[in-house]
């Protein structure tokens, strides 16, 4: 492999990151089974949206090690997000579509349940 030169190693940006699928796994918050399983066709919880994996193992097994593009499950997680009533991102994402402010419903206070005390006898 060849190495940059120091000048040019300061300043450069890789095109793309690659995540393990443990990374994705605390990402997106689900566990590493449910993540296969939605990658494998024949399961009933398949998603052909999910992102494609990437091999990077080695020649004589590539898919013994593999990797997802970090931007594919940024916009899974998008597409996922607009699946919420409304269909809308939420403000803080950078490429919110929405031209009216979101309302978020406010609901009345839950009234907490004080457990009585018996008195002793």
């Amino acid at each position: 492999m060849q190495s940059l030169p120091t000048d040019m190693a300061e300043s450069y940006i890789p095109k793309y990151r690659l995540e393990t699928q443990a990374q994705v796994c605390a990402r997106v918050g689900l566990a590493s089974s449910t993540i296969s399983a939605r990658r494998n066709p024949s399961d009933p919880t398949y998603d052909p949206g999910w992102p494609e994996a990437i091999p990077v193992g080695p020649p004589s097994d590539p898919y013994s090690s593999i990797r997802f593009a970090a931007h594919e499950v940024d916009e899974w997680i998008e597409s996922r997000m607009t699946m919420r009533p409304g269909r809308q991102l939420c403000p803080r994402c950078t490429n919110a579509t929405t031209d009216s402010p979101i309302q978020i419903p406010r609901s009345p206070p839950i009234p907490i349940n004080k457990t009585r005390r018996i008195a002793s006898e």
